[in-house]
């Protein structure tokens, strides 16, 4: 009877060093490590590049259109037409991108996995300012085959690649502004809410920062140079350490019960 006490004992406090230190994250392929060492509270840090495009097509309901990439404006002729204070309401931003790195890790995709990025929603204002109300972002666990998206995107069959396959975040914009630059060659900040997506459960809470920079060739219809971030905190489905104690003890008290 000794031998079970010490037995369950051991699993109760193995218990409580599994939940000190959590295992590995992982949602549609994609692993990253909720332990991971920023010196901060974010622990879910990822890098992505991207490319962004002015269209007529709208993108406000969650989607990139088929022929958006193909259809993109000209900067300068959206950029003037700006300034003269032209037909606003009808340009809209939207880009595709990939992540290649969390928390410092290139290998986080499982084989034959990709992570890709899509936004939209984005409506230019006369201003000059970008009207964010109806702003969404989508990161998909997709594959490399059969196609492969590769930055910076160049087709309209890549963008539809970027997005297909398991929808890993879905996301909306609570905010967002330029702190740098402006339309054409600028460094947007946003505050993002998680919604959907089968790795969402794991946030917490559910949202993400956002910092995106990017910039046009006047004479150019896609940016050039689009980079960014997103932070997060999260944190394995595990039982807290506190349930994990009181099964231990639970079992140390039906071993007890057994014995008399």
């Amino acid at each position: 009877m000794r031998s079970a006490k010490r037995w369950i004992t051991g699993v109760a406090m193995a218990a409580l060093g599994a939940a000190a230190q959590a295992a590995p994250i992982t949602a549609s392929g994609i692993t990253w490590n909720p332990d991971y060492a920023d010196g901060g509270e974010v622990d879910f840090i990822s890098q992505f590049d991207f490319t962004q495009w002015y269209s007529r097509t709208s993108s406000v309901g969650g989607a990139i259109a088929a022929n958006s990439y193909s259809s993109a404006l000209v900067f300068n002729d959206v950029y003037t037409d700006q300034q003269n204070g032209g037909t606003f309401g009808t340009y809209y931003l939207q880009g595709a991108g990939e992540i290649y790195r969390i928390n410092g890790d290139t290998g986080f995709a499982a084989a034959g996995r990709e992570l890709t990025y899509v936004f939209g929603g984005i409506v230019l204002q006369a201003d000059g300012s970008l009207d964010y109300s109806q702003a969404w972002g989508k990161l998909f666990a997709g594959y490399t085959t059969p196609v492969n998206y590769t930055h910076p995107a160049s087709s309209d069959a890549e963008v539809l690649d970027a997005q297909t396959g398991e929808l890993f975040l879905d996301l909306r914009f609570n905010s967002a502004s330029f702190v740098d630059g402006d339309i054409g060659n600028g460094t947007v900040s946003a505050s993002l809410r998680i919604v959907g997506g089968t790795a969402a459960e794991y946030f917490d809470p559910r949202a993400l920062t956002y910092t995106g920079d990017a910039n046009f060739n006047p004479s150019g219809r896609y940016s050039g140079g689009g980079n960014g971030s997103s932070l997060g905190n999260t944190e394995n489905v595990v039982p807290e350490p506190a349930s994990l104690a009181l099964m231990g003890l639970g079992l140390m008290g039906l071993a007890f019960i057994r014995r008399r």
